[in-house]
C-alpha cells in the first residue's frame, strides 16, 4: 500500500466504505480486516510500514517471503493463470503486471 492509497483509504467514513474502496483497488479485505484497518487509520492517522503490508496483501509484514519474481514487488495476488496447458493457479504481480505458476515461485 502506498501513500496514495493511504490517502484515500482515510477518506473512507466506515470499516464498509474502506472494504469497498479496497476492492475497487483491487484488494479483498475480510469485514475483520477493514474494522481492524479503519480503527488503527481513524485512531492516530498512522500506521507502519508492516502494517500497510500486511493490510495491502504483502503478507506478514517483514517475515513476508512472497515477491513478484519480474520485479520485486510485494504486491502480488493469486489467481488462475491461462498457460498453453490450460489454466492453472499462480500470481499476478499488481505493480508490473506479471504472472507467475506455482512452479515459478521461490519460496515454495
Amino acid at each position: 500500500m502506498n501513500e496514495e492509497m493511504l490517502a484515500k483509504a482515510r477518506e473512507a467514513k466506515s470499516a464498509e466504505e474502506l472494504r469497498e474502496m479496497a476492492k475497487e483497488d483491487g484488494f479483498d479485505l475480510t469485514e475483520e480486516k477493514a474494522k481492524e484497518v479503519f480503527q488503527r487509520i481513524t485512531a492516530n492517522g498512522e500506521m507502519s510500514d508492516d502494517e500497510l503490508d500486511a493490510v495491502s496483501g504483502g503478507g506478514c509484514g517483514s517475515a513476508n517471503k512472497r515477491y513478484c519474481i519480474h520485479c520485486g514487488s510485494h504486491n502480488i495476488a493469486g489467481q488462475g493463470i491461462q498457460t498453453d496447458k490450460g489454466i492453472v493457479s499462480g500470481y499476478y504481480c499488481g505493480d508490473c503486471h506479471g504472472t507467475m505458476t506455482m512452479d515459478q515461485l521461490p519460496w515454495k
